[in-house]
């Protein structure tokens, strides 16, 4: 995609209310207006660039020099940048000496103090190159209206028939434009050769000359003209991650305090080290009755069944993701199937029936909401390992039983978390009986820490076992913030028998919660 500049204004109505600096140089949130729309363009397949200034803009003018060296331009991808100096009389002026330099098939047009979400612009984008074929542009509109003259947009079947300056309709323009050059180009010579000025006219020209412009809604687009615009556009772009604290039905055996503990100590740790980022904290029945539109990111222990479906339709990224917590909290038997399909060993199990190669063990059940203790019970024979899935048979809230083989060996507890780069960042194990005896206590990627165990087991030989093996489950689960049970026999080799997201990390969680802080940082940076 070609994509092109006009920020050739005065800015006059800034200046008047005592900002100094030109517009396109006027940070937001940090970064000057400018810039900010030539690093989105870059991140979204920027082939070629064209901005245009007006000639009184020596300041702006030496910026985008100094910033659009060779170097720059080769490490962010883009292959032309151009720069046009000439003060125009209006907007539609201006992108006709934009027109001059562009020789690509599309053009996505903006101007310099347009405000949007980066991710919704990436759909618009994406979609626009999709629609190519179908469509001779394809155009920003939104509900949002917080302009002293509105371009109000009339459209029928997603394509927009009319401009208008006023009337009773729920969209106006947004300020961006995608449009084919071939066709778009020509209808903006003309209009000049009539002597018509104003970007509002260009684009009513386009509809009087047929072609065919869909509309794309943004849920919010704004303009900084005004001083007090620049704190509104500030809190716009500011980033926001949702917390959402467990429900108590789903912290068991006393582990209420410690469940809500590591999620503040995370919370604490994510403010600190993104100060830029607006985080939030919900307890999960508050779910239901909020709105995730403004949320980027969902980093919570939810586990009702009602939540992760609103989580799921809102398709918000989070940590953990839903569907790994939907499987590992509602399905034993399809976690262990998929661990084992993976390479990963697994006892021996059957799902809602017991056999010879099963019994003795373990008879484990999933509800659809919560737990009880009894959901894990042992069984010596087939006798009682019938009687206790028949029980569980009758229960409505059950969905899923599984029968795990008992295994010999010492019980292991494994605690990890994985970034979205996959990067074991935290691994914390023990053994229950002798919880000071930790296995490796790592943090980030450099996984440094103790490796102390017991000597039957080869501490060392161990941990390097354990390591890949966590980072596998991760990536088979989906999971970043896990917890991990392992039988370890004799020999030292370890079998998973559970997996459980976001465990409560009870005796490491100030190490464990700067980890998933730090985890959750690089998903944000990845962004």
């Amino acid at each position: 995609m070609h994509y092109a500049i006009i920020a050739a204004g005065e800015g006059s109505r800034l200046v008047s209310e005592g900002v100094s600096k030109p517009k396109p140089l006027v940070s937001i949130n940090g970064v000057p207006m400018i810039e900010r729309l030539l690093l989105i363009f870059a991140r979204n397949r920027a082939e070629s660039v064209s901005v245009i200034v007006n000639e009184s803009m020596s300041e702006v003018r030496e910026f985008l020099e100094r910033w659009s060296t060779a170097e720059r331009l080769q490490t962010l991808g883009i292959g032309k940048f151009r720069l046009v100096v000439k003060s125009t009389p209006s907007s539609m002026h201006s992108f006709y000496e934009l027109s001059k330099e562009i020789d690509a098939e599309w053009v996505c047009l903006t101007t310099v103090d347009t405000i949007f979400r980066e991710a919704e612009f990436a759909s618009f984008v994406a979609h626009a190159e999709h629609q190519a074929g179908q469509n001779d542009g394809c155009f920003a509109v939104t509900p949002f209206i917080d302009d002293e003259r509105p371009l109000y947009i009339e459209t029928s079947k997603e394509h927009i028939v009319g401009f208008h300056d006023s009337g009773d309709y729920p969209m106006v323009s947004g300020g961006i434009y995608c449009l084919k050059t071939s066709k778009a180009f020509p209808v903006l010579r003309q209009c000049l050769e009539r002597g018509e000025a104003r970007m509002r006219n260009f684009q009513r020209a386009l509809i009087a000359a047929g072609l065919e412009i869909e509309a794309w809604v943004f849920p919010k687009i704004m303009d900084v003209d005004h001083a007090a615009d620049i704190a509104k556009a500030e809190t716009f772009l500011r980033r926001k991650v949702l917390f959402v604290a467990r429900s108590a039905d789903y912290s068991l055996g006393g582990n209420k305090e410690a469940d809500r503990r590591i999620l503040e100590l995370t919370f604490d740790w994510c403010r600190q080290l993104k100060p830029t980022v607006d985080f939030a904290m919900i307890d999960e029945g508050e779910l239901d009755a909020l709105s995730l539109d403004p949320f980027e990111l969902i980093v919570g222990m939810e586990r009702c069944s009602s939540s992760l479906a609103k989580l799921a339709e809102a398709g918000k990224r989070s940590v953990n993701s839903t569907g790994a917590i939907a499987m590992v909290a509602q399905s034993r038997s399809l976690t262990l199937a998929n661990l084992s399909a993976a390479g990963i060993a697994v006892p021996p199990f059957s799902r809602g029936q017991a056999n010879g190669s099963v019994v003795p063990g373990w008879v484990k059940c999933m509800r659809t909401e919560g737990k009880q203790p009894s959901d894990v019970r042992f069984v010596g024979s087939m006798a009682e390992a019938r009687t206790v899935i028949a029980e569980l048979e009758q229960q409505p809230d059950v969905i899923d039983i599984v029968v795990t083989r008992h295994l010999e060996g010492e019980l292991l507890k494994a605690y990890a978390v994985v970034d979205s780069r996959g990067t074991l960042q935290f691994m914390h194990c023990f053994f229950p009986d002798a919880p000071h005896c930790h296995t490796c206590q790592s943090k980030e990627s450099g996984l440094r820490g103790a490796e102390e165990t017991r000597p039957s087991h080869g501490s060392k030989d161990m941990i390097l076992t354990l390591r890949p093996l966590l980072a596998s489950v991760a990536e088979v689960t989906g999971l970043q913030v896990l917890g991990v049970d392992l039988i370890i026999d004799g020999a030292g080799v370890p079998t998973v028998i559970d997996v459980n997201d976001w465990p409560s990390f009870s005796i490491c969680q100030d190490e464990a919660s700067e980890a998933i802080a730090r985890a959750i940082s690089v998903d944000l940076e990845a962004q």
